[in-house]
């Protein structure tokens, strides 16, 4: 049985611990999620890109509650409504995710940390996506 990411590239997983894979552009300093082929500063000198792993905490910068539910292409096994929302990593750097936290907890600023979700089974082993959830709460 193995576990294969939803999306290859799209982080790193060594069981529990995961990390998202961005890029750093060595010339003006902008970080990018996910991965990006050049930088976009329009006053970038340099533009080199270098593969790297991102903060694994931040902050919650905004958030929706889903009440519908994904289509079959997604292949989530047992769907309820959930958050999702955008997590500041460091200024400049917000990521869309979704957000494994109670929606009576979830507000702006919150602290939270990056996870591993499995999003489904099947008979080769687990497909799993990152989730970001409330810092400490595992």
């Amino acid at each position: 049985m193995t576990d294969r990411p939803v999306i290859e590239g799209l982080f790193v997983n060594d069981g529990e611990d995961i990390a998202l894979l961005g890029s750093h552009c060595t010339g003006c300093g902008s970080d990018y999620f996910p991965e990006a082929v050049g930088c976009s500063d329009p006053n970038c000198t340099d533009g080199e890109l270098r593969r790297c792993e991102l903060p694994r905490t931040g902050s919650l910068y905004s958030y929706s509650w889903q009440n519908y539910q994904p289509p079959p292409l997604f292949g989530v096994d047992q769907w309820e409504p959930y958050a999702i929302g955008t997590v500041e990593l460091k200024p400049g750097l917000r990521v869309l995710a979704r957000l494994d936290i109670l929606r009576d907890e979830l507000r702006i600023g919150l602290p939270v940390e990056l996870g591993r979700d499995v999003m489904a089974r099947d008979l080769d082993g687990t497909i799993s996506g990152y989730v970001f959830r409330q810092e400490g709460a595992h």
